[in-house]
């Protein structure tokens, strides 16, 4: 039993699953960019924050492939 659900509405999930240097996301329904969009509009710290992530993950993978083939 979900306490959040209000009477007679149907319950909708979202998820985000982070990797690496990429991710998955879920919502209503929906994945891929709309998905995003769908969350962005909901959740918008979550968003935030996954997009914080993904900048730190790509520029630390940018920095170690520099550092590696400068050497």
């Amino acid at each position: 039993m979900l306490m959040d659900a209000e009477p007679g509405r149907s319950v909708q999930m979202s998820s985000v699953e982070t990797r690496l240097i990429g991710y998955r996301a879920k919502s209503n329904g929906k994945t891929g960019f709309a998905a995003l969009k769908a969350l962005r509009e909901k959740h918008p710290v979550l968003m935030h924050g996954l997009c914080t992530y993904l900048r730190v993950s790509w520029f630390v993978v940018a920095l170690v492939v520099g550092l590696t083939i400068s050497r």
